[in-house]
């Protein structure tokens, strides 16, 4: 477990007004799933009934799984290193958060369950885990897989997906929504990333971000075995201030460079 000063403050998790928006759980995935049917009509929603769920980085306060509690699935598993087990205790956990998703749900999808079985669910078929590495003990592969701007942190990420391969059930299908910015508080959200060849700008930053492009991704997948394709999101050529590295220039294509975020999506 991490220590104290690694873990997510829940007290101001749950007064953010970014972490409370109980909307925006269904919010992301339908924005990305209405993204993604755009470019391709033959694309199916993703159906939780009966399934098990794996979601990268849940974030504080379980990312996606009351909406896949709610919508049926049997088991929800999320590794996030950050998670604060205390979430589960927290006086405003249930009410308001749990119960603003509660009747979110029910607007959206209608009455599927009174809300002291919804928390009893959530409970239940929830677990995360601070360990990365998904031992066994979490029982099984898993049919769906998500993850929300979670795989550009991930170092090492080709070996990552190989993994994922292996603990995909198959016909599983996945979603993976990429932000390809440097997470930095810039001007503009690519800034500093193409000046220098990777190896500089690690030295000088960190490995915040593992500077893989959407290319690179769509092949990790590929080759792992996947069916994967890549349904852009936006760019951000626009006002773009920076010399662009012969590194970067020499091995990407503009779309690819200046690609902010895409989505990843597919399945075995």
């Amino acid at each position: 477990m991490p220590a104290d000063a690694e873990r997510y403050d829940l007290d101001a998790v749950f007064t953010s007004p970014k972490y409370s928006r109980t909307q925006r759980p269904f919010d992301f995935l339908n924005r990305y799933q209405m993204i993604i049917r755009r470019v391709h009509p033959d694309w199916d929603p993703l159906d939780f009934s009966g399934k098990r769920v794996l979601e990268l980085g849940c974030g504080p306060n379980l990312g996606w799984g009351p909406l896949a509690v709610f919508l049926g699935c049997s088991a929800y598993v999320s590794t996030e290193p950050m998670f604060h087990a205390g979430v589960w205790d927290h006086p405003l956990f249930e009410r308001p958060y749990l119960l603003g998703c509660f009747r979110d749900f029910t607007g959206l999808f209608g009455p599927r369950m009174a809300f002291a079985e919804f928390c009893r669910q959530v409970r239940e078929r929830i677990t995360v885990t601070t360990d990365t590495r998904l031992q066994e003990k979490l029982g099984g592969r898993f049919d769906i897989m998500l993850s929300n701007s979670v795989l550009e942190h991930i170092t090492p990420l080709q070996e990552s997906v190989v993994a994922l391969r292996d603990w995909t059930a198959p016909g599983g299908r996945f979603l993976h929504c990429v932000d390809f910015g440097s997470h930095r508080p810039l001007p503009h959200p690519l800034q500093g990333l193409f000046t220098m060849e990777p190896e500089r700008y690690f030295q000088k930053h960190g490995r915040h971000v593992n500077l893989f492009r959407a290319s690179d991704i769509l092949e990790f997948f590929r080759q792992a075995g996947f069916d994967c394709q890549l349904t852009p999101y936006y760019s951000a050529r626009e006002y773009y201030p920076d010399t662009i590295h012969p590194y970067w220039r020499d091995r990407y294509d503009p779309e690819i460079l200046f690609l902010k975020v895409g989505i990843f999506h597919g399945g075995i």
